[in-house]
């Protein structure tokens, strides 16, 4: 049913009202295990959230998370790899980078999207979780769109356009900025492309 024209701009719905699959089998509890630890670290932090505390979100065994995962910073690095990925940008051409990154940004935005910007926002201050996340970023972000610029300065460029997504990101999700939440999403775009065209070809 579609909101009335006087409904308040507000964020998309908190990841923690998504339904976690039930375990039948190994897969299938590795995956309601990552989806209760989404969840979880969506409104804690790392420091916060226990193995018991998934185990029991995840109705398994806490000794489950062990076996799968190793321990509570190997179960960590699985959920950050699941929101820091440069798979979106795969196969598009360099040209299109920057409207690409601002769709990405601005699109309608799900539950997913939501979710990785809490997980980012809360885990990122930890003194265990901090150093992963800046590791899998590097990794799995920066590297793969430095090698793909390929210019002497590509880092820097790469890293400013993280910046940006992040900000936007952070008033998307966070802070809630109506004008970025409920916006005309083609005149965002239109205004943040040409950013993202600087950042990353301009002179």
């Amino acid at each position: 049913m579609a909101e009335s024209s006087d409904s308040p701009a507000h964020c998309p719905a908190s990841a923690d009202t998504a339904k976690i699959p039930r375990p039948r089998n190994s897969e299938a509890s590795k995956k309601s295990i990552l989806w209760a630890a989404q969840s979880a670290l969506s409104r804690k932090s790392y420091d916060e959230v226990g193995l018991r505390e998934i185990a029991q979100e995840a109705q398994i065994d806490p000794a489950l998370i062990i076996r799968y995962f190793g321990s509570k910073e190997g179960l960590f690095r699985e959920v950050i790899k699941t929101h820091i990925h440069i798979d979106s940008l795969v196969g598009v051409e360099l040209a299109r980078y920057p409207e690409t990154l601002a769709r990405l940004v601005l699109g309608d935005a799900g539950d997913l999207d939501q979710r990785s910007m809490l997980i980012l926002h809360r885990s990122a201050p930890s003194e265990f979780a901090g150093p992963i996340i800046r590791e899998t970023l590097r990794e799995r972000l920066v590297a793969p769109m430095v090698e793909r610029l390929n210019a002497p300065d590509a880092e820097v460029r790469v890293e400013l356009v993280l910046a940006v997504l992040g900000g936007l990101s952070t008033a998307r999700h966070i802070t809630c900025s109506p004008s970025l939440v409920s916006g005309d999403r083609e005149q965002l775009v239109q205004l943040m492309t040409p950013v993202f065209q600087s950042l990353l070809f301009g002179r």
